[in-house]
Parts: structure tokens; C-alpha cells; sequence
């Protein structure tokens, strides 16, 4: 139902990340009251452990449902003049100078692990499962502090959007991964 409501509205994926602090918030907020009115002096540790996992559990998925809305959301926004829209999507040389400008290449090859880690989680076995996990990869890591350059370059280029960049980013992402996964041919 969810995935119903935001594939028909345009929601910028700030108020995604504010909506899902805040529910993240509430959760705590709730295991918390929880945790305290039924285990007032804490005997029950495993009781706890476990809603602790429950809880982890649920906001993962929820996290995994917002990374999947946002790389699906910002599917049709690309530059023309970086990606060649034959299918699948292939880098073009203006692309590749434009992620070596901005640092990404670099930013990449220095972190790739965190990259594939990323896309092994979902255990791909298609090439689109990979286009997919490559562009999560970007949008999720893009918290971390090696994604410095690419903050900067968006701060002094407001016209580029973190989720755009994501798509040219995904096709060199991937196209790394399945380099090392000659396995996925799909």
C-alpha cells in the first residue's frame, strides 16, 4: 500500500530521510517504554536483547524499502550526455571524465569493499539486480565521510541532485561488480 501512495506523489527525498528519522525515533521511543514498563529491574537482559533485534529487524526493512523507492524514483532522471540510453546504459566518455572530476572514480576505487558489500546483500543474480544494488550503494554510502568531494561538488552545482548522479555512478559501480562476477550474465 505504501509503495502504492509514494510511486503516485512526488516526495523529495529529504522529507523521506526527516519521515524516517523520525519514525526511527518513535520506534526507540516505544522499545524504550516498553523495555522499562515491563522490566523495571532488567532481569529479563534476553527479553530485551531479542526486541532489540526485533526492532533492528524492522528498521532495516523499512531502510531497505526507502533505498529501493529512492534508486527506483530516480530512474528516468539521467544526463543524456553521460550515459547512452541503449539497454542497458552504458558509461560514455563524457561520463567517465565527469565521475573522474568530481572524484568519484577515485572516491570508488579507494572503498569499493563498502560498494560491493552493499550489493551482496541482496544477492544478486540478474544484471538489473546489480544496475539496482549499485545505485543503492551510492545513495546509502553518500552518508559517509569519503563521499566529501561529491558533497562539495553538489553544494558549489546546485542544478545536480544526489539521485541523479547516483544513475551514472550505478552504471560504473556496476559495471566493476560484474567485471568480478562473470557468474551473472542475465
Amino acid at each position: 500500500m505504501p509503495e502504492i501512495i509514494l510511486s503516485k506523489l512526488y516526495i523529495p527525498s529529504w522529507i523521506l530521510v526527516v519521515f524516517l528519522c523520525g519514525w526511527v525515533l518513535w520506534r526507540i521511543f516505544l522499545f524504550v517504554y516498553e523495555t522499562n514498563k515491563t522490566n523495571k529491574d532488567f532481569t529479563c537482559l534476553s527479553v530485551t536483547i531479542k526486541s532489540l533485534e526485533n526492532l533492528m529487524g524492522k528498521i532495516k526493512n523499512d531502510l531497505k524499502f526507502i533505498a529501493n523507492y529512492l534508486s527506483e524514483k530516480s530512474g528516468g532522471i539521467f544526463d543524456r550526455t553521460q550515459l547512452e540510453s541503449c539497454s542497458p546504459f552504458k558509461l560514455t566518455v563524457v561520463g567517465r571524465k565527469f565521475l573522474d572530476d568530481i572524484g568519484f572514480i577515485k572516491l570508488f576505487n579507494d572503498n569499493k569493499n563498502d560498494f560491493f558489500q552493499i550489493i551482496d546483500l541482496d544477492h544478486p543474480t540478474t544484471n538489473y539486480d546489480v544496475e539496482i544494488g549499485a545505485r543503492k550503494s551510492f545513495i546509502i554510502l553518500s552518508e559517509r565521510d569519503y563521499f566529501k568531494p561529491i558533497k562539495v561538488y553538489l553544494y558549489s552545482n546546485p542544478e545536480k541532485r544526489l539521485d541523479s548522479i547516483s544513475i551514472t555512478a550505478g552504471v560504473y559501480i556496476r559495471d566493476e561488480y560484474l567485471g568480478l562476477h562473470p557468474e551473472i550474465t542475465q
